[in-house]
């Protein structure tokens, strides 16, 4: 069995909600309602006093759906601006009740109502997604925008030194290990799965999937470590994942979509690599390579867009199978960093499920000495 399997569970032990940003939401919710709470109930008895009990009611039962879904719905940063706007809102509460009065006292006055406030929400709407396009902004946007799609909290690293990329890590992850990136796709977007694209999906998917396909290679192999990272193209953009893959996408469903060509013109590539615990003698040379095609036989029934690397240690090399993991295995993962050149051999499955690249380093093999 491959040394580096770990129990799911601490993928699934991520918690789709934090508490400390339930915490922090209601903290601000519970503050803005102090600040204005006795102010708000004059300003209701004294304007809607024909019926101030209906009155009370419904403005009640509003402010309390809107503070619960302010609370569940928003990141910390939105509970602010939520409760910023509100409070300016209510400090020109008289301003405001005037203007709508005016508004519906004319001609087709409950269009003109509809009319200004829908006004008032785009141009809120829109202040936002320009904040979110200036250099501060945009990271506070990108992070609503992972949220949003993965209802998760997630810690900024920085930007790329491309200037396009940014990184980020879940809160409840390793920055070591679940690194990810980021890019901003579209200017005037608040949140959604437009504003921005992302390989997130890698790393959610990346134990299971390493679990996966192990049960292929345990037939064939005995004292190997595997890892998966996930290299290539989105439909969005060519360095990141299909935007339609989040935690509600099952590896089977995205095996299923890989294997989709009219629908994925992505390459949600998946580098699968696996470590032999030695290196072999040039006399199992036949052996290693039938065993390798066996699995390939099997490999091409189940996967595509996958490309397969069986690699060994050098054993005059710095680097060993004994202290290979996950996080060193990321660091190392450019063989540029290595100290001699990788002895691999690679498969690559592509969209058709064939083998489109076998490939045999002769230096894989040892002499017998």
């Amino acid at each position: 069995m491959p040394s580096n399997q770990k129990c799911t569970s601490e993928k699934t032990d991520r918690k789709d909600k934090t508490m400390s940003k339930y915490i922090l939401n209601t903290m601000v919710v519970l503050l803005t309602l102090m600040l204005y709470r006795r102010s708000a109930v004059s300003f209701i008895k004294g304007k809607w006093a024909a019926d101030k009990k209906a009155a009370a009611v419904s403005v009640s039962v509003g402010t309390v759906l809107l503070c619960g879904a302010v609370i569940y719905f928003l990141t910390f940063f939105e509970a602010c601006f939520v409760s910023v706007v509100a409070s300016v809102g209510f400090l020109m509460r008289y301003t405001l009740l005037e203007i709508f009065k005016a508004q519906y006292a004319r001609k087709h006055g409950k269009l003109h109502v509809v009319k200004a406030v829908c006004i008032i929400c785009f141009s809120f709407w829109l202040g936002l997604a320009l904040f979110y396009k200036t250099d501060i902004g945009v990271k506070t946007g990108l992070k609503n925008y992972l949220y949003h799609k993965y209802h998760e909290e997630f810690k900024y690293i920085g930007v790329k030194p491309d200037g396009v990329n940014y990184g980020f890590y879940p809160i409840n992850g390793e920055r070591d290990t679940d690194t990810f990136n980021v890019v901003r796709k579209r200017w005037l977007s608040i949140g959604s799965r437009l504003f921005a694209s992302d390989n997130y999906y890698g790393i959610i998917i990346r134990d299971e999937y390493e679990k996966h396909i192990s049960e292929y290679i345990n037939k064939y192999f005995n004292d190997y470590k595997v890892y998966v990272k996930f290299n290539s193209s989105g439909l969005s953009n060519l360095s990141y994942m299909s935007d339609i893959f989040d935690k509600n996408t099952s590896l089977n469903e995205f095996i299923e979509f890989q294997h989709d060509i009219e629908r994925s013109k992505s390459y949600n590539y998946a580098s699968v690599e696996v470590f032999f615990n030695k290196q072999p003698l040039i006399e199992e040379k036949d052996i290693i390579l039938n065993k390798i095609n066996l699995l390939n036989d099997e490999l091409i029934k189940e996967y595509s867009y996958i490309n397969v690397m069986f690699t060994v240690f050098d054993e005059k090399s710095r680097y060993s199978f004994e202290s290979l993991s996950r996080s060193n295995y990321i660091k190392w993962s450019n063989p540029n960093n290595w100290d001699y050149k990788v002895h691999r051999i690679d498969v690559l499955i592509n969209s058709k499920s064939e083998i489109s690249y076998f490939g045999v380093d002769d230096k894989f093999f040892k002499e017998n000495v």
